[in-house]
């Protein structure tokens, strides 16, 4: 944790989560711009809706994360980011900087068409958490 010096270090065991069920939500107003300790603002959306196993959030009509992770949608072997997301997360500027992926505008209908959904974060390459669109809530 830190502000303007380091105000403690932890470590914490990091497992990669079984997801199945995933719910689309329309979001507003909400800014995550910066890896913030408290993420109140985000865990009171994704309370909402605690029988699935995470949200995927949608701001003014495009898709910009996961409660947890960033987006990639897979379509024909490309692969695209939300150009907007809530937070430009380490994984995802990577991929980009390796042209990996393209950061474009997403809709829910982009998800719909995709033909895989991957979930990613600075410990969860492309390819471990994939989820097929037929088994997203919209």
């Amino acid at each position: 944790m830190y502000d303007r010096d380091i105000q403690s270090v932890e470590y914490a065991r990091y497992e990669i989560r079984t997801i199945n069920k995933l719910k689309v939500v329309s979001v507003v107003n909400v800014s995550y711009l910066y890896k913030f300790e408290d993420r109140s603002e985000l865990s009171n959306i994704r309370n909402t809706f605690p029988t699935y196993d995470e949200i995927i959030m949608v701001r003014k009509g495009l898709i910009t994360d996961a409660y947890y992770y960033n987006i990639i949608i897979e379509k024909d072997n490309n692969y695209f980011t939300p150009k907007y997301p809530l937070l430009n997360g380490v994984m995802r500027s990577y991929l980009i900087d390796k042209s990996m992926i393209i950061p474009t505008d997403l809709t829910v209908q982009d998800i719909k068409l995709a033909d895989k959904v991957h979930l990613i974060n600075a410990l969860t390459p492309i390819g471990k958490i994939t989820i097929m669109p037929a088994h997203i809530q919209y």
